[in-house]
């Protein structure tokens, strides 16, 4: 069976549609950022080793830490 695609898989420049959020505990606070299923992201920048990552989500850019890109599974 195949991975999952999340929001931590993207390259620089690449788009995606959010298809779910997959950890309970941060979901409520990802949605209220603007994280929400259906809704279009774009990946500006990865910080060296697994350091944060930049998003452009709702309008506005948001640095998740890695781990927490990871739970964001992707269309």
């Amino acid at each position: 069976m195949k991975k999952p695609r999340t929001l931590a898989d993207l390259q620089i420049g690449e788009k995606a549609t959010i298809a779910e959020l997959h950890n309970d505990e941060v979901s409520l606070r990802l949605m209220e950022m603007g994280c929400v299923p259906g809704c279009e992201v774009e990946l500006k920048c990865k910080a060296l080793l697994g350091g944060p990552v930049c998003v452009n989500v709702s309008g506005y850019h948001l640095s998740l830490r890695l781990v927490e890109a990871a739970k964001i599974l992707l269309v």
